[in-house]
């Protein structure tokens, strides 16, 4: 067992256990985007940095992992100023009519947790959707680029439909097909609905009858 203190309070975890498995132990929930308890840990989003003492930098929880004797701060000033940065640069042109549909969707959540609005740019802009498929829906205009989509796809399901084309600094996520949801190799799992944290890929029978009351 590791010996450590978050928030000033110690405990202890199992050896090789990462910070957001230590946070999770005692309560402390941070924001994570890119994270995925079913998908190994990446670090990209960054959302649920910490502080450490003696470190001269923020530590991502989830691929972080414990060593004995550290000291987390999870929520300090330096930290939640980090996560509002990026938060804002997330929702810079992100369509603030998609937070008002679905308030509860993991990025919504957290965007109001900081009181930061999206952009004024509605869903209905000029990135891919496609609305082909019987099942599932596409709108890459909620995108964020946190690939949690792709690497479910690939890691979990072993598809490889979703992919990342045009990488670089403005990367696009499309299916195997390059066309629509419906030509590709898509077998219908719902795997990427179901970790997509903003609604970009969503269950037609949820945007057409809404969430459902039981």
């Amino acid at each position: 067992m590791l010996r450590l203190t978050i928030n000033d309070k110690p405990c202890e975890v199992r050896t090789g256990a990462t910070l957001i498995e230590a946070l999770s132990q005692v309560g402390v929930e941070v924001p994570t985007l890119c994270h995925d308890e079913r998908l190994l840990p990446s670090g990209a989003c960054r959302l649920c940095v910490v502080e450490v003492d003696g470190w001269d930098h923020l530590a991502t929880a989830c691929n972080t992992a414990v060593l004995d004797g550290m000291a987390v701060h999870s929520h300090s000033p330096a930290v939640e100023d980090s996560r509002r940065t990026l938060l804002r640069l997330l929702a810079h042109d992100y369509p603030g009519d998609a937070i008002a549909a679905f308030p509860d969707k993991p990025f919504h959540h957290w965007l109001r947790h900081y009181g930061i609005e999206g952009g004024a740019r509605t869903s209905a802009g000029t990135a891919w959707r496609d609305a082909t498929h019987p099942y599932l829906h596409a709108d890459m205009g909620q995108c964020i680029n946190c690939y949690r989509c792709v690497r479910i796809c690939d890691e979990v399901q072993g598809q490889f439909v979703w992919r990342v084309w045009d990488r670089g600094a403005v990367p696009r996520i499309l299916p195997d097909s390059g066309t629509t949801l419906l030509a590709s190799s898509c077998v219908s799992c719902g795997a990427c609905v179901d970790t997509c944290p903003t609604g970009a890929l969503e269950d037609q029978t949820m945007l057409a009858r809404g969430m459902p009351d039981k």
